[in-house]
């Protein structure tokens, strides 16, 4: 039963059942408790507490002095047949032991007898209790810790094999894996335990191995690619992230597997399409300078390619001289985020010394954390005859224009020049007709109107040839949204004005159909002398798009969640919910985002906080953030449903939608995710307005951030609980007067002292700590005796009552001491060690002499006076007789002096019989003079 903390700090309350039939001091003991951390419920019998427990659930159960035994027991029993472990403590005053066996072997987890008035040990039974229940919970804790790994390992959605790493730093023996695992591999886990992981891996080679290995010890995990093999014999393509542990003295691996074998295809299909259109690729790592380009590329250059290094600097410098400075500047460009895309024509050098004009194509698809460039990816398309054509075309129309006289006199030669030229432009039609590419010849202003386009035009901007054919038709045509449309035909009219090359290029140009998917162009603008004519080329990157953005998105969560961890080390939690908010708007790409915190009944929502910018927009004044769940509207549904609720159509009905207030921001989409713990919801992430629909990916994706966020959450209240109850523990045990070990079970290691035992036993901690205890006692017979008789019996009891025990100093001498043992144990119930508490009472033993030499000079004055009194009374009787007899005249007077010393004898009697008194009393209640036995009246001490 959670509740807040209390005035004293405690964070849980601890609910206590208390049994008493007929106790004196009842009410003080509710006093008692009504101060503590504890709520207690009393009952008089073990009847009504039967018809509690079926109703209630306690934290404890306490079983008071008044209640009889056999009652208690079978409570007890009771309770433990249907395998209830609630904490059961008997607060007794019977200390047969063979009654605290059987309350123990009956499943008692403690038996704490009174030896005084119940009120004045109450301190010692809360004590308890706070031990009992503390280590429970921590139990149940770890027991639950368990379970949710266990569920995120089986329910992964990627396959997790755990494995060996032999010695010689090689994959070893599969130890377990998941159900995605048995999925891919079509074997069970049972078999796969059988299996080493290089049965079912694809061998490396041996410089490739060593790689992944070295990379794996010096960075703790690994990320890389291979093949791994079916039970059926299908060799699939991977992707494996290796994470190394160690565990019980030996390396382990956790490895992530992702299948990529579709992805693969993808990618060869993609290589096809390349190879297809005739179009050379490069790929340029950065800090390396290393770039590893296709065959095609190379043979545009006359070059096989391993005759040309993969570095950036030599292949640079087979740019043609004068364009060198021009092409590098342009790189630059797009390398410091100054250009969006790097595209230029300049000529290289071939093989041959021939020069060949390329249309290069790049962007940076991947950068560091400062934004520096780490990889940038391109094309190559040789556009040599393009270029010769337009050179010829330009070299031809000059010497028409030389002069019209020559012309006139050239009139068949000039016949002649046209015709080549129609055959140059037949052969240009042909050529542009069948690249991968859209190519159109068009006006810009007044009015977009076209020469010529091939195929591929239209099938970037998805529309026929009839679309096209009336001036001005294209804006209309190709962008169906009018606000898009008048945005982006401003953008293209007003860089076409600017005459600058570099903003004649466009990129991830949405091109829209209703009902149907989105694709996305580049396209770029090449102005001709011809006036208001342009080339323009397009090109379809819906694919390379899409794969970056999954890419993109795919890091930001990784990032996200990351960053989670980060915050934890620095922040408070209020900063990691605001965190996981505004990871949870992003990794979703939504507009907005909520986290709300859900009561412990899941009745009420509390709203932990807006994503930024939200309240700026809503002009909703006064938005509720706590209001309660059957009257949340549309917000509540995934806690109804216990699920996530994905709504891709906000305006579509819903049963649950109580509509929005005027003023407030517009839904277009929503997505609901509940976060549990333990079965209980604990709280939603909410977000909304994603640009795209929602998918499972996204619920899948801020379920794992919030359950993340919720367990880093308890984390941190845990380690705060932990190290305040450590920090109390060590107070506590260095404050302690008597000498205080924790020691392991056998065999007995000092595992810890205090302050008292350096002081009590003459040692530093230095030389005690790592020691067997056995060198604090006498000789090895007290040893045996100590291990025979005392450790057995705490071992079987868990604990003993006080007893005494010699024991010995640094300096050799023996000295007597008072022992405590309890027994410490693991969250399975076995023994890992205890505490001894040891007390010096060499001060009371010779107290305790002294007593008994003082009352054994007190008997023997006693037994003196007796003798004494019988010695003086007879001579008085005899003088009292001779006075009578012989001194008639003065007899008188003799006797009434015999009658006065008789007097003070009988006084002396009376005082002896009292000190006899005294003395028995102290033999009874104290036990003075039967160890030796002596007593008033003997003669002598035996």
């Amino acid at each position: 039963m959670k509740n807040e903390p209390d005035k004293n700090g405690y964070e849980n309350r601890i609910e206590v059942l208390y049994i008493d039939t007929d106790s004196p001091d009842f009410k003080k003991t509710k006093s008692f408790h009504k101060d503590t951390e504890f709520n207690v419920e009393v009952c008089e019998n073990t009847d009504n507490a039967v018809k509690i427990l079926n109703m209630t659930n306690f934290d404890a159960i306490v079983a008071g002095h008044g209640v009889p035994l056999d009652d208690a027991l079978s409570l007890l029993r009771t309770i433990r047949d249907n395998e209830d472990n609630t904490p059961f403590i008997f607060f007794s005053g019977m200390d047969e032991e063979e009654v605290i066996v059987e309350a123990l072997n009956a499943g008692a987890d403690l038996y704490l007898k009174i030896t005084k008035d119940p009120e004045s040990q109450l301190g010692e039974l809360s004590a308890a209790i706070n031990r009992i229940v503390a280590c429970r919970r921590r139990e149940e804790a770890s027991k639950n810790s368990e379970i949710r790994y266990r569920n995120i390992f089986e329910n992964a959605n990627d396959a997790i094999i755990v494995h060996i790493i032999t010695p010689e730093r090689r994959p070893g023996r599969i130890i377990d894996a998941n159900k995605a695992a048995e999925e891919m591999l079509n074997y069970s886990t049972d078999e796969l335990r059988l299996l080493s992981m290089t049965d079912i891996i694809e061998p490396e080679t041996p410089g490739t191995a060593k790689k992944i290995s070295d990379e794996i010890f010096k960075k703790g995990r690994a990320i890389f690619e291979s093949r791994m093999i079916r039970k059926d014999g299908r060799i699939i393509s991977i992707e494996v992230s290796s994470n190394l542990s160690r565990e019980d003295g030996e390396f382990r691996s956790i490895t992530i597997i992702r299948d990529t074998t579709e992805r693969s295809d993808l990618l060869n299909r993609l290589q096809m399409a390349i190879r297809g259109g005739e179009l050379g690729t490069w790929d340029w790592d950065i800090p390396s300078g290393k770039v590893i380009f296709n065959e095609r590329w190379a043979r545009m250059l006359g070059y096989s390619p391993d005759e040309i290094k993969d570095d950036f600097d030599s292949l640079s410098k087979l740019l043609y001289p004068q364009d060198r400075e021009r092409v590098l500047g342009e790189l630059d460009k797009n390398l410091k985020g100054l250009a969006a895309a790097f595209d230029s024509e300049y000529r290289m050098t071939g093989k041959d010394g021939q020069i060949i004009w390329i249309l290069s194509k790049g962007t940076v698809i991947e950068r560091d954390m400062d934004g520096n460039p780490l990889r940038m990816v391109g094309t190559h398309h040789n556009i040599t005859d393009i270029k010769e054509a337009e050179e010829d075309l330009k070299r031809k129309n000059e010497e028409l224009a030389a002069t019209e006289e020559e012309l006139r006199q050239q009139l068949d030669e000039v016949i002649q020049a046209q015709n080549e030229l129609k055959e140059n432009e037949a052969y240009i039609r042909t050529v542009l007709d069948n690249i991968p590419v859209g190519i159109a010849v068009n006006s810009v202003k007044p009015e977009l109107e076209f020469e010529y386009f091939n195929r591929n035009f239209l099938k970037c901007y998805r529309v026929d040839e009839e679309a096209l054919k009336a001036p001005d038709s294209f804006w209309e045509n190709v962008y169906e949204d009018p606000k898009f449309r008048k945005k982006i035909k401003k953008r293209v009219l007003e860089d076409m004005d600017s005459g600058d090359p570099e903003r004649m290029h466009w990129d991830d140009i949405p091109i829209s159909r209703s009902g149907k998917e989105t694709t996305f162009i580049s396209a770029r603008n090449i102005p001709l002398e011809r006036k208001g004519l342009v080339i323009s080329v397009v090109w379809d990157v819906t694919e390379q798009k899409r794969s970056n953005d999954r890419i993109r998105l795919h890091l930001l969560r990784v990032k996200s969640l990351l960053d989670l961890y980060q915050t934890v080390a620095v922040g408070s939690e209020t900063d990691l919910m605001e965190h996981a908010l505004e990871s949870s708007r992003s990794m979703t790409e939504s507009q907005y985002g909520l986290i709300g915190l859900i009561s412990p009944d899941e009745s009420d929502i509390t709203i932990h906080s807006w994503s930024k910018g939200v309240m700026d927009k809503c002009l909703v004044q006064g938005n509720p953030v706590h209001f309660p769940v059957h009257s949340a509207g549309i917000w509540a549904e995934c806690i109804r449903n216990r699920e996530p609720v994905i709504i891709n159509d906000y305006s579509a009905y819903h049963p649950a939608k109580h509509g929005l207030p005027k003023g407030h921001v517009m839904m277009k989409r929503l997505l609901m995710v509940p976060i549990f713990d333990a079965g209980k919801i604990t709280a939603i992430i909410i977000v909304a307005n994603k640009k795209r629909s929602y998918i499972d990916d996204d619920a899948d994706a801020l379920a794992t951030l919030g359950n993340l966020m919720w367990e880093v959450i308890k984390n941190q209240k845990a380690e705060k609980e932990l190290k305040r109850e450590k920090e109390l523990f060590l107070r506590t045990f260095e404050s302690l007067e008597d000498a205080a070990f924790v020691l392991d079970d056998d065999p007995a290691i000092i595992r810890t002292v205090n302050e008292a035992a350096e002081k009590i036993f003459g040692y530093n901690r230095e030389e005690l700590i790592g020691k067997n205890i056995s060198m604090l006692h006498i000789d090895k017979n007290h040893l045996k005796i100590f291990d025979e008789q005392i450790i057995l019996y705490v071992r079987e009891h868990q604990r003993i009552p006080r007893f005494e025990f010699r024991m010995k100093r640094k300096d050799g001498t023996s000295f007597p001491t008072e022992h405590s043992i309890s027994t410490i144990f693991h969250y399975n119930k076995t023994h890992t060690g205890r505490v001894s508490i040891i007390r010096d009472i060499t001060e009371r033993k010779e107290s305790e002499i002294r007593e008994k030499e003082a009352l054994r000079q007190i008997e023997t004055n006693m037994e003196q006076l007796a003798t004494l009194n019988d010695q003086i009374r007879n001579p008085l009787m005899v003088i009292n007789g001779i006075a009578e007899i012989n001194c008639p005249g003065s007899a008188e007077k003799i006797i009434s002096q015999v009658n006065i010393i008789d007097g003070i004898v009988k006084m002396l009697d009376d005082g002896w019989i009292k000190s006899e008194k005294i003395w028995e009393y102290l033999r009874i209640h104290y036990g003075v003079g039967e160890e030796d036995n002596f007593s008033p009246g003997s003669e002598s001490k035996k």
